[in-house]
């Protein structure tokens, strides 16, 4: 049970940072685009 668990936080820890790394990479790249907008 114990193990099941821990896999569990694992893979929510590995779903969130996925999370964060997209939002950082549309992030830049709206900011990309807003720059050759220009």
């Amino acid at each position: 049970m114990k193990l099941k668990l821990k896999n569990v936080f694992l893979a929510y820890f590995l779903v969130s940072i996925a999370g964060l790394l997209y939002a950082l990479v549309q992030l830049v790249s709206a900011s990309s685009t807003k720059l050759k907008a220009r």
